[in-house]
C-alpha cells in the first residue's frame, strides 16, 4: 500500500476538495448512490440541479421504488443516457422488496442491483461507510495513468487492469471516505482532461507525466472512431387544442419508456403516407409547417430530424399503437428525449409570442 500518496492527497483535500456537494449533506446510502449513478458520464455541474430535483421528489428509496417509471424519466429528461434511470428505479424496487428498504453493505449485494459495477459499489461503500473499498472511475484513471505514466488508451483491458492495481494499491485502510472523494476531486478539478493545474497538484514532485513534461500524452487516446452513420427521421409534431400526439418507447433502444411524437426514419414513407396510414385526411388538417432541419448526436449514429407541425381541426388516435394526447402545457410531467423538448420549447415560445393558440 503507498500511504504516502493517500495521505499527499488527504492532505490537499482539507483545502482545495469540494466539501458542499448536495450529496455530501446528510449523507445515506441512497443519497450516495444515486449522485454516483448520475454523475456517470455526467459533469458535476449538470447533475446538482436534477439531483436536487430528484432528491426532493423521492426522499427515500422507497418513495423512489413506489413511483412509477414515467414519474422517474420526466425527472430525468434531459439529463440523458435514460438507461441509468431505469436501472435506478429497478434497484430502489429491488432494495424495497428485497432489502427490507436497506442498501446491502457489502461489494457482493451491491453489485447484485441493476446498473451497480464495482466501481459504483465502491464508491458507495466508501463515501457512506468509510469502507476500504476501491474505485476506477474516469477521474480515477485520468489521475492514475499521468502518475504512473501508464502507457495505452484507458478503455483498453490490459490498462484498465494495471490502473486497478495501482488504484487498490494506493487505497487507505483508514480515511477511506476522505479519499475516495479526495482522488475524485483531484480529477474533476485539478487533474484536468485538458489545461490541468499542476501548480496546485500535491504531485507535482511525483507525476512521472509531469516529470516527463508528458501531460497531454497520458492517458493516452483511443484510436479516433469511425464516423457516426447519419439517420434521417421526420418527426410528427400533431397538434389539437393545445395538445401533442405522443407514443411512449418500448423500453429498450434509443430513448427508453420516453414519450415520442410519431417518426418516419429512412425510407418509410413520406409525411402524408404516415398520415393516410393512420387515418387522417386533409379535412382533418387545418395547417402543416415544415420545420428546419437539426442534428442530434448520440454516442453511436447522428440523427438528422425534421420536425413537421400538423395542426388538425379533431383529435384521432391512430389505430392499434398506446398513443396519448399529451397536453402542451403540462410536457414536463413526462419523460421526454431533448430534441423533442426543443421542439415543444420552441412551440410554446411561439404560441406565447403570438398569442394564438397553438
Amino acid at each position: 500500500m503507498n500511504t504516502s500518496f493517500a495521505k499527499q492527497l488527504i492532505h490537499w483535500h482539507l483545502k482545495h476538495g469540494r466539501h458542499d456537494l448536495p450529496w455530501q449533506k446528510n449523507k445515506t446510502a441512497y443519497r450516495v448512490y444515486v449522485s454516483e449513478i448520475m454523475l456517470q458520464q455526467t459533469q458535476v455541474s449538470t447533475v446538482i440541479p436534477y439531483y436536487e430535483r430528484f432528491m426532493a421528489t423521492f426522499p427515500s428509496v422507497k418513495s423512489l421504488a413506489l413511483a412509477p417509471l414515467d414519474e422517474v424519466l420526466a425527472l430525468w429528461s434531459g439529463l440523458g443516457y435514460y438507461g441509468r434511470a431505469r436501472r435506478l428505479h429497478a434497484a430502489a424496487q429491488q432494495v424495497h422488496q428485497q432489502c427490507r428498504g436497506r442498501f446491502p453493505k457489502t461489494m457482493e449485494g451491491l453489485m447484485a442491483l441493476p446498473g451497480i459495477g464495482p466501481s459504483t459499489a465502491a464508491a458507495v461503500l466508501s463515501l457512506t461507510y468509510n469502507q476500504s473499498e476501491t474505485i476506477l472511475d474516469g477521474n480515477v484513471k485520468r489521475v492514475l495513468a499521468r502518475y504512473h505514466a501508464v502507457p495505452g488508451p484507458v478503455e483498453s483491458t490490459s490498462t484498465r487492469n494495471i490502473l486497478w492495481e495501482y488504484a487498490k494499491k494506493n487505497t487507505p485502510k483508514e480515511d477511506a471516505q476522505i479519499y475516495t472523494q479526495a482522488i475524485m476531486d483531484l480529477g474533476a478539478t485539478c487533474c484536468t482532461r485538458t489545461q490541468p493545474n499542476c501548480t496546485v497538484c500535491p504531485f507535482q514532485n511525483n507525476c512521472q507525466a509531469y516529470l516527463l513534461n508528458s501531460i497531454d500524452d497520458f492517458p493516452e487516446r483511443a484510436p479516433p472512431k469511425k464516423k457516426n452513420p447519419e439517420h434521417q427521421w421526420e418527426l410528427i409534431f400533431l397538434i389539437h387544442d393545445n395538445h401533442i400526439l405522443m407514443q411512449q418507447r418500448p423500453l429498450s433502444g434509443i430513448w427508453g419508456g420516453l414519450w415520442h411524437p410519431p417518426q418516419i426514419e429512412d425510407g418509410e414513407g413520406s409525411l402524408h403516407d404516415w398520415l393516410r396510414l393512420h387515418g387522417y385526411t386533409k379535412k382533418d388538417l387545418s395547417k402543416q409547417i415544415k420545420e428546419k432541419s437539426f442534428r442530434h448526436l448520440l454516442s453511436h449514429k447522428t440523427l438528422i430530424m425534421t420536425p413537421h407541425i400538423v395542426l388538425l381541426s379533431q383529435a384521432k388516435k391512430p389505430k392499434g399503437h398506446a398513443w396519448k394526447w399529451v397536453s402542451l402545457p403540462d410536457w414536463q410531467e413526462y419523460g421526454i428525449a431533448k430534441p423533442v423538448e426543443r421542439v415543444i420549447k420552441q412551440l410554446l415560445h411561439q404560441s406565447i409570442n403570438t398569442r394564438r393558440p397553438i
